[in-house]
C-alpha cells in the first residue's frame, strides 16, 4: 500500500513484474493447455448437459434471469447458462469450442493471481512462484473439465479483479477504481453466491497491509450496500438455497445423495482440515479416491506438503508475516461458505481459496529463496527442482482425476455411450414416445442423462419422455399404445433392449 512503500519503489516493482509477466504468461499458457486441455474433445458430463437443455433462448430470458432463479434454484444469471445459450445454436454437441472459453477463463484467473500476488508481496520472485503453484494445482482439473464449472472460474476472476481495483483505490484514492471494484463485485455475485465474502476479504487484507480501520470501513460502504441489496433479492425475495439453509435450524432426518445441507457441527472442522489438505494437493478424501497413485507420487506430494508447513512456521519466526497472513486470510475467508456443507464438500470449491494458498506458497518459498544463497548458491536450482517435481505429479494426478471422477470423465463417458447406443437402436423416435430405462445397475443414470435432456437435445424433440426405475417409474403392464413405449435397460455400461 502507499503507506508501506514509496510511489517510486512501487512503480519500479510493478514495472519489473509487468515486463516479466509477458515472458511468463506464454509458458504458463502452454503448461495449462497441456495439463488440463489435453483431451479437449471429450463429451459433456451430466450437469453441463442439464444446462444445455435449460439454456436461455432469447434476450428477454437473459434479462429476466437477473430477477429470478434458474431451474436449479440458483441465482447465477451470468454463468450457469450463458455460454451454453450463446454457443449451442452454433456448436451443438461439438466440445472443442466450449473448451476454448474455459481455457481463456483459466488463463485470465492465472494472470489475476500473478497481479494479486505481486500486490501483496511487492516482489517478483514470490509472485512468480505463487502463479506457478496456482497453475499446477490439481483443483484445476475440475474447474476446466466442462462448462458446468464456469461459475467457479467467472466468480473467482471478478472477485480477484475487485480486490485489485480496491487496492488501487486505496493507493491512489481515485474514485474510479472503487467504482470498478464495486462493479466487479456485482459481476462476481451474479456468477456465484459464494462471492458474498468479498467485503470481508477486502477489510482483512487492507488491515493486514497496514491501513487504518475507519477509512477502510468508509471505503467499503458501496460494497456493503450492494451486498445488502443482493441478500434482500436472493435470500429475501427469491429464496435462493432456502431448503439448504433451512437445515441450519431444522436438520433433516435423512440426507439425500447429492443434496445441499448447511449445518453446524463437527463436520465444519473436518471440512476445514480437508480444505487445507487439498490446498496442499494431498490425496485425501474425494481428492484421492480416483487417482492413479504411486509410491513416488505420494512421496513427492507429502514431501512438498511437509516442507511447505515448515516454511510457514519459518516465515512467522522470521517475522515475514504480512504476505503469509494475507494468503492465509484470503484462503480462509474464501472457503468459509462451503465449510458448513454436510456431505457435499467437493474439491472444485477450492479454486478461489487456492489463490490465497498460492500467495502463501510464493511468500514462504521466497523466504527460502532469499536465505539459501548465503549458504548455498543453488537456490534457483533447488526451488526449480522442487516445483518441477510437484508439477509433474500434479499433472499426472489431474489427468487421472479428470478421467475417473464420477463428476467428470466417468459421467461424460456414460452420457456419450448412452447417446450412441440409443441412436444405434433407434435412428428415429416418434414424437411423444415414452422411454422406460431399468437403471438398477447405475442408479445415478438420470444425472448423467440430465433426466433425459441429453436425448431430447440430440433428437430435437421435447415431446420425448424418459423415465427411470431408480426413480420408481415403471412402464404400465398393459400399455394402450405399445408403439409409443420403449423399454430399455442399462447394463455393463450400455443401453440395451429390455428382455
Amino acid at each position: 500500500m502507499a503507506s508501506q512503500r514509496s510511489p517510486q519503489n512501487t512503480a519500479s516493482t510493478e514495472f519489473r513484474l509487468g515486463t516479466f509477466s509477458f515472458a511468463l504468461i506464454i509458458p504458463i499458457a502452454v503448461f495449462e493447455y497441456v495439463a488440463y486441455f489435453w483431451r479437449a474433445g471429450h463429451f459433456f458430463q451430466g450437469d453441463t448437459i442439464y444446462w444445455f437443455h435449460h439454456r436461455l433462448t432469447s434476450l428477454h430470458d437473459f434479462l429476466f434471469s437477473f430477477i429470478t432463479t434458474d431451474s436449479g434454484g440458483w441465482y447465477r444469471p451470468l454463468t450457469n447458462r450463458t455460454v451454453q445459450s450463446l454457443l449451442y445454436p452454433v456448436l451443438g454437441f461439438e466440445p472443442i469450442g466450449y473448451r476454448v472459453v474455459l481455457f481463456v477463463l483459466l488463463l485470465a484467473n492465472t494472470a489475476a493471481v500473478l497481479a494479486l500476488s505481486s500486490k501483496l508481496t511487492r516482489k517478483t520472485v514470490p509472485a512468480v512462484l505463487s502463479t506457478v503453484f496456482f497453475a499446477m494445482h490439481t483443483v484445476n482439473a475440475y474447474v476446466t473439465y466442462d462448462l458446468s464449472f464456469t461459475p467457479e472460474l467467472a466468480y473467482s476472476l471478478f472477485y480477484l479483479l475487485a480486490i485489485l481495483a480496491f487496492f488501487r483505490y486505496l493507493e491512489s484514492m481515485t474514485s474510479g477504481y472503487r467504482t470498478l471494484s464495486v462493479l466487479c463485485f456485482a459481476l462476481s455475485l451474479c456468477s456465484k453466491e459464494a462471492a458474498v465474502t468479498l467485503p470481508l476479504t477486502l477489510l482483512v487484507l487492507a488491515l493486514i497491509a497496514g491501513e487504518r480501520l475507519k477509512p477502510i470501513l468508509i471505503s467499503l460502504i458501496p460494497h456493503g450496500a450492494l451486498l445488502v441489496v443482493y441478500l434482500l433479492l436472493t435470500l429475501g425475495r427469491l429464496g435462493v438455497a432456502s431448503e439448504a439453509l433451512a437445515s441450519l435450524h431444522t436438520p433433516p432426518r435423512q440426507l439425500e445423495t447429492g443434496g445441499y445441507y448447511f449445518m453446524i457441527g463437527p463436520h465444519v472442522l473436518t471440512n476445514a482440515v480437508t480444505a487445507w489438505s487439498w490446498a496442499l494437493n494431498l490425496p485425501v478424501g474425494l481428492l484421492g479416491e480416483w487417482r492413479d497413485a504411486t509410491r513416488l507420487r505420494s512421496l513427492v506430494l507429502w514431501g512438498f506438503a511437509g516442507i511447505q508447513m515448515a516454511l510457514i512456521v519459518y516465515a512467522f519466526l522470521r517475522r515475514d508475516w504480512r504476505p503469509v497472513l494475507s494468503g492465509m486470510a484470503l484462503f480462509g475467508i474464501a472457503v468459509l461458505p462451503a465449510l458448513p456443507l454436510m456431505g457435499h464438500f467437493l474439491p472444485y470449491y477450492m479454486f478461489l481459496p487456492v489463490v490465497g494458498f498460492s500467495v502463501l506458497v510464493g511468500a514462504t518459498w521466497n523466504r527460502l529463496f532469499e536465505e539459501l544463497p548465503r549458504r548455498l548458491p543453488l537456490a534457483p536450482v533447488v526451488t526449480s527442482l522442487a516445483f518441477a517435481a510437484l508439477a509433474y505429479v500434479c499433472v499426472r494426478s489431474s489427468r487421472s482425476d479428470a478421467i475417473n471422477n464420477p463428476l467428470l470423465g466417468h459421467s461424460s463417458r456414460i452420457a456419450e455411450t448412452s447417446l450412441q447406443d440409443l441412436r444405434r437402436l433407434y435412428p428415429t423416435i416418434p414424437s411423444g414416445t415414452v422411454v422406460f430405462i431399468d437403471d438398477g445397475a447405475q442408479p445415478d443414470l438420470p444425472f448423467h442423462h440430465a433426466q433425459g435432456g441429453l436425448f431430447k437435445l440430440a433428437f430435437r424433440d421435447e415431446s420425448l419422455q424418459f423415465k427411470y426405475s431408480s426413480q420408481k417409474e415403471f412402464p404400465p403392464e398393459n400399455p394402450l399404445q405399445s408403439d409409443r413405449i420403449v423399454r430399455l435397460m442399462y447394463t455393463e455400461g450400455h443401453l440395451r433392449p429390455a428382455n
